[in-house]
């Protein structure tokens, strides 16, 4: 089964590998992306996009690097929206050290666009990586939170660019970060607040954060575990499924009630999914509810294949992902008749 794509609200997927043995899978949560502010960014950068195939194709990163740093507003825009096609296409153009380094230099730059460009580079750091921005990000998601705080109406100008800013950072630091203690410490200062893209994005970056410490060698440390537990008992459900997906990537069964609910289909279109009316698909056409059932399958596969099953909620897995088997995706039915094998085994 292909990987589906991100549906919007955090869900995703990696290969994990297990710390001392690869080819374990395990789910993956993004920051998600259906705040207004974002949907907005991202028509303004297709279309930049769309023009610069037609304008920029001459140009080289350098050039577009430079006009970033240096050019008037639509310049740098252009300039953007064409490094960030290159990112998503040809990621490994942007591997210069120098090219990184004047990345981070942006992101710390003062002046009136500062939210504009620390958006543009951390969307570029979640698509190229760079794990040298960890700090930097770290510090500003600090700096936003601090800021949210003061901020007594949200959906003013300035506190609609903070929720992006810290959305948008948490998810740049869900890729490059590294594992750390400072990094989860930074996150979680933004598991309580009121928005539900902010409690979304907090649940997928410290899923991230506890798997790569695992990876080092180390263990999410209880407090990200006792956060992600709540964040798991949180009354909006997309909150919920990023935190049980994120307890998994932490080695931890707790969220194994959600995932189960996760693999229903009719339960997915009752929590805001966007289905046609027919609620029918083709082998090709566009599945909503793909991602948040295979990443709840491969959730349920790694906390099985790191025994942290016990007998008595063997039966109750197998009866949800019975009922994955049977879905109308065809890919989703082969993914859940390959996991109820392993469960029978």
């Amino acid at each position: 089964m292909s990987d589906p794509s991100t549906n919007g609200h955090g869900l995703d997927l990696e290969t994990l590998g297990a710390p001392a043995a690869g080819g374990t899978t395990g789910p993956k949560m993004l920051v998600p992306l259906f705040l207004v502010p974002l949907l907005i960014v991202a028509v303004i950068v297709a279309i930049f996009i769309g023009v610069g195939s037609v304008v920029g194709t001459e140009k080289t990163v350098e050039d577009w690097m430079n006009e970033v740093e240096t050019g008037g507003v639509n310049e740098r825009w252009q300039a953007a929206a064409n490094l960030t096609d290159v990112a998503l296409k040809e990621p490994a153009r942007l591997d210069s050290p120098a090219l990184r380094a004047r990345l981070r230099a942006l992101f710390t730059v003062d002046g009136p666009e500062d939210t504009r460009i620390r958006n543009w580079v951390a969307i570029l750091w979640s698509a190229i990586g760079d794990a040298e921005a960890a700090p930097l990000l770290v510090g500003r998601i600090g700096q936003v939170a601090e800021v949210l705080k003061a901020t007594e109406d949200r959906t003013s100008p300035v506190g609609q660019a903070a929720t992006t800013e810290l959305i948008n950072h948490m998810r740049a630091l869900s890729k490059v970060g590294n594992g750390t203690e400072g990094e989860a410490a930074a996150v979680l200062l933004t598991v309580k607040d009121g928005d539900v893209g902010i409690r979304t994005a907090a649940a997928a970056a410290l899923g991230s954060i506890g798997r790569k410490a695992i990876v080092a060698g180390g263990a999410p440390a209880e407090s990200w575990v006792a956060a992600l537990l709540e964040l798991n008992r949180d009354g909006d459900a997309w909150v919920a499924m990023n935190a049980a997906l994120a307890l998994a990537k932490c080695g931890r069964a707790e969220g194994l009630p959600t995932l189960e609910t996760m693999v229903d289909r009719a339960w997915l279109k009752s929590q805001r999914l966007s289905f046609p009316d027919d609620g029918h698909y083709s082998v090709d056409s566009f599945d909503p509810a793909a991602s948040p059932i295979a990443s709840a399958l491969i959730a349920i596969e790694s906390i099985w294949t790191l025994k942290q099953v016990d007998a008595a909620r063997v039966a109750s897995l197998r009866a949800a992902v019975a009922v994955a088997a049977n879905d109308q995706n065809p890919a989703i039915q082969a993914r859940a008749k390959a996991l109820l094998a392993k469960l029978d085994g």
